[in-house]
């Protein structure tokens, strides 16, 4: 569709700043939707459908069947950090359902899902999300439980962090010895899990309202989201809290490219070009053990990703502090619509929650 209402928007990079065109919300509200309402219905409806793209399509990464020599070598790259296909599993016919259903079975951990079983071993956060609308569609209950471990790592001021390291894992880097968090003082609990000290694109609260619906509104899974409201209330104020602009715009602000959710994305390469290297970095990457190096960021990125980590770790992960002293500060569109639709989507929660305990 054609949305005509368009505002300036200042975006910070490093020590620079430039300008970018932000959809004004009013005309998607007018519309009845936000920013990412089409594009996660056109998802959803194509999963339901069973009109899926090609694997290629999603992942960026050829299909087999008439691959030149690098695409084969590419796929045996892909093969070796266990995918589903290297595991001896065939998606040669396809059924979207049940090959969706197959990849969360062999990627389950228990009470939670890796995204791949070398290259990304532990839990992250807005894939637990888009991860328990998929065991929603046949085990709802398995559903809350991804939620639930995902929350085990919220810390005590609210934040949601990026990954949430459950189990120890040499083959990943930067793994929890690297982050050294949370601090004492932000761990929720004593059981508490070593995370990292960043967050992700808060969708919970979006995906929460959608296991609700998903399930009529049934009892338990109202029972379910009030369990879980505190936790999302928490997470949305600490945005508000740590991460709004300082203008009074209304704009929260990512201190990393991983915060995105896009890691690597091109359309973070300024800013990430203004973060000056710290000269004292001696590290072994993990991720080009696994899958060839072609696919990876650069080491130019990488070191400006963690030097990035060490400024947060030196500063204690305290708000303040890491706002003053990171060299990445970015109101990323993605991020702020995607706040936007989970503050509607808390709303609404909210009111079918007290609704219920009226009646």
């Amino acid at each position: 569709g054609s949305c005509g209402g368009w505002r300036k928007a200042e975006v910070v990079c490093g020590t620079k700043q430039r300008r970018m065109e932000l959809p004004d919300m009013a005309e998607f509200d007018q519309l009845g939707m936000s920013p990412v309402d089409g594009n996660v219905n056109r998802m959803l409806s194509s999963m339901i459908l069973g009109t899926t793209p090609s694997r290629s399509e999603i992942m960026g990464i050829p299909d087999p069947g008439g691959q030149n020599e690098a695409d084969a070598a590419a796929m045996a790259s892909i093969a070796s950090y266990g995918s589903p296909r290297s595991a001896g599993y065939d998606f040669g016919s396809r059924e979207p359902v049940r090959d969706a259903r197959q990849v969360l079975r062999m990627n389950d951990r228990g009470d939670y899902c890796v995204p791949s079983a070398r290259l990304y071993p532990y839990s992250w956060n807005w894939d637990a999300a888009f991860t328990a609308l998929g065991w929603a569609s046949w085990k709802p209950a398995r559903a809350w439980a991804e939620l639930d471990s995902l929350f085990r790592g919220q810390w005590a001021d609210g934040m949601l962090p990026s990954i949430v390291f459950h189990k120890p894992d040499p083959g990943y880097f930067p793994g929890p010895d690297v982050w050294q968090a949370p601090p004492p003082e932000m761990q929720s609990s004593r059981n508490m899990p070593p995370t990292t000290g960043i967050t992700q694109p808060p969708i919970v609260a979006a995906c929460v309202r959608k296991l609700v619906e998903l399930q009529h509104l049934h009892e338990s899974a109202l029972t379910n989201a009030y369990r879980m409201l505190p936790k999302l209330v928490k997470y949305h104020e600490w945005f508000f809290s740590a991460r709004m602009d300082d203008e009074g715009v209304g704009r929260v602000a990512i201190h990393h490219s991983w915060e995105s959710g896009m890691d690597n994305s091109p359309s973070h390469d300024t800013a990430l070009e203004n973060v000056k290297i710290r000269p004292d970095l001696i590290y072994e990457r993990k991720d080009t053990h696994h899958v060839d190096s072609s696919m990876r960021p650069t080491q130019a990125q990488y070191d400006r990703f963690l030097t990035l980590v060490l400024t947060f770790r030196d500063a204690e992960y305290e708000a303040k502090k890491c706002a003053a002293t990171t060299q990445f500060r970015v109101a990323d569109m993605c991020v702020n619509a995607i706040l936007l639709r989970a503050n509607k989507d808390l709303l609404w929660l909210c009111t079918k929650i007290l609704s219920a305990k009226a009646t």
